[in-house]
């Protein structure tokens, strides 16, 4: 947003550009969530000991 700003962009597109980016990262936190969400759980069964 400061750099569309400090180059004379308009105000418009500075905040397009960020809204963008915000709908772009909560998306991509959704996905990441969605993905870890059905984790299995670790095998009961017990280590083979050394005989």
């Amino acid at each position: 947003m400061t750099n569309v700003l400090a180059h004379h962009g308009s105000v418009a597109t500075a905040l397009g550009v960020h809204f963008l980016t915000a709908t772009l990262m909560v998306v991509n936190g959704l996905l990441i969530m969605r993905e870890t969400r059905n984790v299995a759980a670790a095998p009961e069964t017990p280590a083979p000991q050394p005989a």
